[in-house]
């Protein structure tokens, strides 16, 4: 009857440290998922939006040259940065759309969509001024032109800010998620040993 008692308890033992390092493994996987889900989502979406951020920023200062260059030569070849300018944005519209569906919201991507928009139509006009012989009206618009740059540089310092807390957070969650894991793997391995160590006990009984 003892013995019967004995096996039973084993088996429950046994069957409980089973369960527990299923749900152990479950999490782990769990947690490596989440890893990935936040590696993936900083590499794809974060990082490539900061870059264009951060290039655009020169390409917008290069175009405006360009633009001041014709406008003294009337040479159409000192707008080669412009035309080269205006193939990236298109690159930063993508990465501004990818960030809509992150936490760092709509609102401010599409202030920078509609800033950015602006800020190309105005050189675009610009340009159509010079090449109709209005000079002296395209002049008196490189303040305005300088204001559009100045205000979308101030909400792409916001954005960048936005960009480096939300890296910041998900490292510190990708980080975080790996002690974890770490820490429950350690408990496993511990209650298999404390098992096992039972277990050849157990075995050394009815020897």
């Amino acid at each position: 009857m003892g013995r019967n008692r004995s096996r039973r308890t084993m088996v429950l033992g046994y069957f409980s440290i089973a369960c527990l390092s299923l749900i152990i493994i479950l999490y782990s996987i769990y947690s490596m998922n989440k890893v990935c889900s936040e590696s993936d989502f900083i590499i794809k979406k974060i990082i490539p939006a900061k870059i264009f951020s951060t290039e655009i920023l020169t390409s917008l200062i290069n175009q405006e040259s360009s633009i001041r260059a014709y406008m003294i030569s009337e040479n159409k070849g000192f707008l080669e940065p412009y035309y080269l300018g205006n193939k990236q944005v298109q690159g930063y519209y993508n990465s501004l759309d990818n960030l809509k569906e992150t936490p760092l919201g709509a609102d401010i991507t599409n202030q920078l969509n509609q800033q950015m928009k602006s800020i190309q139509k105005f050189y675009k006009q610009q340009i159509e001024l010079v090449d109709s012989g209005k000079l002296v009206q395209a002049k008196q618009n490189l303040n305005q032109g300088k204001s559009l740059v100045d205000r979308f540089m101030v909400t792409d310092d916001v954005l960048i800010n936005q960009i480096d807390l939300e890296v910041n957070s998900s490292s510190n969650k990708v980080s975080n998620t790996q002690i974890i894991q770490r820490c429950l793997l350690t408990v496993l391995g511990f209650v298999l040993i404390i098992g096992n160590i039972i277990f050849i006990k157990y075995i050394s009984n009815f020897m």
